[in-house]
């Protein structure tokens, strides 16, 4: 059953990310996004900046959130002020996936096949991922160091940010990777096609198909 509908956006929703227990953010092809009260079905606040559809969001900290678009970029919002704090740009193509390492870092990925880290105080790329020959579509974190990446070539990898060496790869190279989810110490979920399947870090083994 369909609680309550947001309306507000004027073209495509790409991204939605919670902020906390009432409120949550959405980023549209309408270059924007819109922070919302889940309780009133209201629309707080609109956030903008991006000149392209926005493809991504993650929370940063408690005021602050992240955003990646087509416009080749990442933008730190503060939710409180509504403005654009820093625009990161280093990417070649479109940001597609963002995630939040700690209260200073995070990472993202894009459809130039890359993964790249970033300092937020510096504003500086402190190192790019090279591996995947693919867009990447998704990360997760598996904890501040540790990132788990899906790609359009049809790999998983876990990488070590802080050296950018790729630990391990996950997947036969059969299944389309759209989405990775960090579960619990050691295990991850994927989805790719009509399949979800769970992988054990440490040994790299598919232990379950749904």
């Amino acid at each position: 059953e369909c609680m309550r509908t947001f309306r507000g956006h004027s073209d495509w929703v790409h991204a939605i990310s919670v902020l906390d227990s009432r409120h949550f953010i959405s980023g549209s092809d309408d270059r924007t996004i819109k922070m919302w009260n889940v309780d009133k079905e209201e629309c707080i606040q609109t956030f903008k900046g991006h000149s392209s559809f926005v493809k991504a969001l993650a929370p940063m900290d408690g005021d602050r959130f992240l955003s990646g678009s087509r416009d080749r970029t990442v933008k730190l919002f503060s939710v409180a002020s509504g403005e654009c704090l820093q625009t990161f740009e280093g990417h070649t193509d479109v940001v597609s996936t963002i995630v939040a390492l700690g209260s200073h870092h995070f990472a993202s990925g894009s459809h130039d096949n890359n993964i790249k880290y970033w300092n937020d105080s510096s504003g500086t790329c402190v190192r790019t991922l090279v591996g995947h020959t693919g867009s990447i579509k998704t990360l997760a974190a598996v904890s501040d160091k540790e990132i788990v990446s899906g790609s359009d070539d049809k790999m998983i990898r876990l990488w070590d940010v802080s050296t950018g060496k790729c630990l391990r790869e996950f997947g036969s190279k059969n299944s389309l990777v759209f989405s990775v989810t960090y579960i619990c110490e050691g295990f991850f979920l994927s989805c790719g096609g009509n399949n979800i399947k769970l992988y054990h870090i440490p040994s790299g083994a598919c232990v379950k198909s749904y």
